[in-house]
């Protein structure tokens, strides 16, 4: 009884369990079934009947393209690809009938990876079309050379120590504030770059120094505040591929009106959007700054320029056969000075946008390029400059500026007879702007427009090059305003007798020869109506010509001579004005012979004269020099430079003279030792010595000058490399 009991339980174990293989195996079944089910609608949907890869069947590396093709049209409903559990959906390319994905910032992870293609159904509904097997080998990457961190450092300094002794002067009015002094200046520069598996992070920083309060660096700004070592730039840069972060003195922009190489210190940051876009953002100082302070250049948001352009290559295959830029900037600055330069007097704010278009063909015989720029500008009210007082608000105003140039090649490089090519290219440019605009970050001048034409030719050895220009401002034609026009014409040609029958076989004693002429008419159209203008004489019409010939010839291979002839006239033609023209020729010689070794020997002679044809007067003026040079003195590294000159000038009727002569004279000396990084040092010392004499004399008003001076002076550098 007990085993028959025993045999049913086992029996009973037994089937419980084939129930729950059955039960098991139906739902594999049907899951499949229905993952097959959707996958194999959305794919008969989307009209996709197969989902391959370009890695299908091999491993690819860490920053290798990958490539997902479909057969079919790519899931016109929406699509996501996922890495692992990354979306990377924006990070792909579409292109026609595949995805592509190029890792050049971050890597493919390394290892077993699934990556999955989704279908987007009714906005919302993600299914899955297709996972796929990534497997990322650790082949770059992981070898020693690879992954080896290489470091590069390299220092520069340089410490010049420079004193003056000036023996002779005369007047005493004419005693310099130092007549005996030493001074120490010195810069130093170190620069580092470490790269690692694609990444490149480096960084350069100068610094100067001067002994003498008044060189430092930022006395202009900080007067005797003024640090005497202090960092002049620096550059800290971070990059892989297309991609580049920087901060320090960094420059941004190419749009001609907006802006357009605005160089601060500042934050710079350029992104590539797969291969044929990428956006460039940039934050700087407003004005030009040095000094440890403001380290970043964005301590000050009401003085900053910000800008961002995207830009895209429209053909990959061809980068500049047409190419985009758009460009959107905001400007704001105050009335602060740059550390070198006091020109921002006013608060100015501005902010536009603008695009330029590029394009060439494949044999770059048509290029063209064009913009439009809207700015936005407008001056805040300052205090400084009402001092209290009410004054009429300036209002701000949109304008827009445009350009284009178009070039084309006529004849490019034409074989015609003995390897001598034939050229003959036209360009016409363009360019209009509007009254009163205005951009914080571009300089342009405003009521303004400019059509410009010009050809070039050349074949072989001779060139030949004209253009007309044609100019004109008030623009709006209010007839208050004095309205100028412009008119230039302008050619040149060049040729070289000794090569015009035989190129391989020069003729030695002739010349090369260049000549230029130009002529630049500026003249008002008319009375302005009001404006304090009273008679047709105050309107201004004028018209300069300029004749330039010059002539090189090597009379032998250590010898040559040149010949510069300059002829310009002025001549005034408004009413009462018809006699007040000016005239000059300019007439220069020059002779350098290298004939022994490591010495140079130059001589030069000039002659000027102008003449005013209202008052008669002639000046005229003699000038002879000579120059030597020599290197290697007694022994080596040891150079020698003199020169000497003398100049005569004065009037034809003998009412004024004038005569200068100076001399100069320097020995330098210069070596180093070693030759290994870090090991490098150069010293230099020199001694130079100055002679001045000088007087003038005026018979009409009874004066008589003279000056004269002698110096010496002296410098001792040394680089450390």
């Amino acid at each position: 009884m007990a085993s028959k009991i025993i045999r049913e339980s086992i029996g009973s174990v037994d089937w419980r369990r084939r129930m729950i293989l059955i039960s098991f195996a139906f739902l594999v079944v049907n899951l499949t079934y229905w993952q097959n089910l959707l996958t194999g609608n959305a794919q008969q949907r989307f009209g996709i009947t197969n989902v391959t890869a370009s890695f299908s069947d091999k491993g690819v590396k860490p920053n290798e393209k990958i490539e997902v093709r479909f057969n079919g049209d790519i899931l016109p409903g929406g699509y996501a690809v996922v890495l692992n559990d990354t979306d990377l959906t924006a990070m792909f390319e579409r292109d026609d009938d595949r995805l592509t994905y190029l890792p050049v910032l971050f890597p493919l992870p390394i290892g077993e990876n699934k990556l999955r293609v989704y279908s987007i159904e009714n906005g919302n509904t993600w299914r899955l079309v297709r996972e796929l097997d990534l497997k990322v080998a650790d082949l770059n990457y992981g070898s020693p050379e690879a992954t080896r961190t290489k470091v590069d450092f390299t220092p520069s300094i340089s410490i010049n120590f420079k004193g003056e002794r000036n023996i002779n002067f005369f007047p005493e009015s004419a005693k310099p504030q130092r007549p005996a002094f030493i001074d120490t200046a010195g810069q130093a520069s170190f620069q580092i770059k470490v790269t690692n598996a694609g990444w490149s992070i480096g960084g350069q920083f100068d610094l100067a120094g001067s002994s003498r309060q008044n060189e430092a660096l930022r006395f202009g700004e900080l007067g005797d505040r003024a640090p005497s070592v202090d960092l002049s730039s620096y550059r800290i840069e971070a990059a892989k591929g297309r991609f580049k972060a920087e901060l320090g003195h960094i420059s941004f922009g190419s749009q001609r009106h907006l802006i357009n190489g605005f160089s601060s210190r500042g934050l710079g940051l350029t992104i590539p959007i797969g291969k044929q876009n990428e956006v460039t953002f940039s934050a700087m100082n407003g004005t030009s700054i040095v000094g440890f302070d403001n380290f970043a250049g964005l301590s000050r948001s009401s003085h900053q320029i910000l800008g961002i352009t995207f830009a895209r290559e429209f053909i990959k295959e061809r980068p500049g056969g047409l190419r985009l830029e758009v460009t959107a900037m905001r400007g704001s600055l105050l009335p602060l000075d740059n550390f070198n330069q006091r020109t921002v007097n006013d608060a100015e704010r501005s902010y536009g946008g603008s695009f330029r278009i590029q394009f060439k063909d494949k044999q770059e015989r048509i290029r063209f390029e064009g913009g439009y720029t809207s700015s936005r500008f407008t001056n805040r009210a300052d205090a400084l400059l009402s001092q209290g007082v009410q004054l009429t608000q300036v209002r701000a105003v949109t304008r827009g500026a445009r350009f284009l140039e178009l070039s084309f090649n006529i004849i490019k490089d034409k074989k015609l007879f003995d390897e001598r090519k034939l050229g003959l290219s036209g360009t016409f440019r363009h360019e209009e702007i509007e009254p009163l605009f205005r951009s914080v970050a571009a300089s342009s001048q405003a009521d303004h427009q400019q059509n410009q034409f010009e050809i070039a030719a050349n074949f072989g050895d001779i060139s030949f090059n004209w253009g007309h220009l044609r100019s004109n401002d008030n623009l709006e034609n209010i007839l208050s305003i004095l309205r100028t026009l412009n008119r230039r014409h302008y050619a040149s040609f060049a040729f070289s007798p000794g090569t015009m029958f035989d190129p391989k076989k020069p003729i030695k004693y002739l010349p090369r020869i260049s000549y230029t002429y130009e002529r630049v008419h500026q003249f008002g159209d008319r009375l302005p109506i009001g404006g304090q203008f009273n008679s047709l004489s105050q309107v201004p019409d004028q018209e300069n010509v300029v004749h330039s010939l010059n002539a090189e010839l090597p009379i032998t291979d250590k010898i040559r001579f040149a010949y510069r002839f300059n002829q310009a006239f002025q001549d005034n033609r408004q009413p009462g004005r018809e006699r007040a023209d000016l005239g000059s020729n300019v007439n220069y010689f020059n002779v350098s012979i290298s004939h022994f070794k490591d010495v140079q020997i130059g001589f030069d002679l000039s002659r000027e004269s102008q003449r005013n044809l209202e008052t008669g007067r002639v000046d005229q003026q003699w000038r002879i020099g000579s120059n030597i040079s020599i290197m290697n003195l007694v022994v080596k590294n040891v150079s020698f430079n003199t020169n000497i000159s003398s100049t005569i000038a004065g009037d034809i009727t003998n009412i004024t003279d004038s005569r200068n002569i100076e001399y100069d004279a320097q020995l330098s000396y210069r070596f180093g030792i070693g030759k290994k990084k870090y090991r490098k040092f150069e010293t230099q010392l020199f001694v130079r010595y100055s002679n001045r004499y000088g007087s003038r004399i005026d018979r009409l008003f009874v004066i008589r000058d003279i000056n004269r001076f002698q110096g010496f002076n002296a410098g001792l550098t040394f680089n450390i490399l």
